[in-house]
């Protein structure tokens, strides 16, 4: 996203992979949250944590909530890059386009930005 050229099918293909992860998580966390229920804990958040707790896996479990916080957030930040990166996109296509009317041809050869007869 830093770099000044982006290669939409790489971001594309990035896009693909991670869709694919996203399902696979969503399709565990589904998983996991049945088989918290299923064996009586409690829904949410102090569910998983006494589930974690009893399996004797809490620190496992805790550092998996700080890496998914710390990927909410760099996903918060990345969208922040690319809503910013489309806006200067279209202030350029807007000035562009500005340049383009002001320099059009006239049916005479000349265009509005050349001096002489008009």
């Amino acid at each position: 996203m830093t770099k000044g050229s982006i290669d939409g099918d790489i971001l594309t293909d990035i896009a693909g992979k991670k869709q694919a992860l996203l399902e696979e998580l969503e399709r565990m966390e589904v998983l996991r949250r049945g088989v918290q229920a299923k064996l009586g804990y409690p829904e949410g958040a102090p569910g998983a944590k006494l589930a974690a707790t009893d399996a004797d896996c809490l620190a496992t479990w805790e550092s998996l909530l700080e890496k998914s916080e710390r990927v909410s957030r760099m996903n918060a930040l990345t969208g922040q890059m690319l809503s910013l990166r489309m806006k200067h996109n279209q202030e350029m296509l807007d000035y562009i386009r500005q340049i383009a009317e002001k320099t059009l041809y006239k049916p005479n050869g000349r265009n509005s930005a050349q001096p002489g007869p008009h």
